[in-house]
């Protein structure tokens, strides 16, 4: 694999919906979160989900990164080997994403539904 500035931050914006989804997801998935659950008003979290990769609806990315908390997602983010990354400020590395990717396609942690649901809206 190439890497050039693999571990350089940067200001990665509406990237942080991605990250905010897989977590989303991996909630749904143990049962502690229901995706029909109103994450705004008349919007679900699936829909949220949905919205926020489809369309960059900046609510909803918001408003699901706040329901599981920026500290928490950066934990989950860690514990999953993404050191770099800081949802807080929207700071990412390349390196990070690229793992992000390999998590969301080919490990177990989601169900396969979940998987096929991100895999489809990205």
């Amino acid at each position: 694999m190439v890497d050039i500035s693999g571990d350089k931050h940067f200001f990665g914006a509406s990237v942080y919906k991605l990250y905010a989804a897989y977590a989303a997801f991996l909630m749904i998935d143990s049962g502690k979160w229901k995706a029909e659950t109103e994450a705004l008003p008349g919007k679900s979290i699936g829909t949220c989900i949905k919205l926020m990769i489809i369309d960059s609806d900046n609510d909803c990315g918001q408003a699901i990164a706040r329901k599981y908390g920026y500290n928490p997602l950066n934990k989950l983010f860690r514990d999953l080997g993404l050191k770099n990354t800081e949802l807080n400020g929207l700071m990412f590395t390349a390196k990070d994403s690229v793992k992000l990717l390999n998590a969301i396609s080919f490990e177990e942690r989601l169900s396969a539904a979940s998987r096929q649901k991100l895999i489809g809206y990205m």
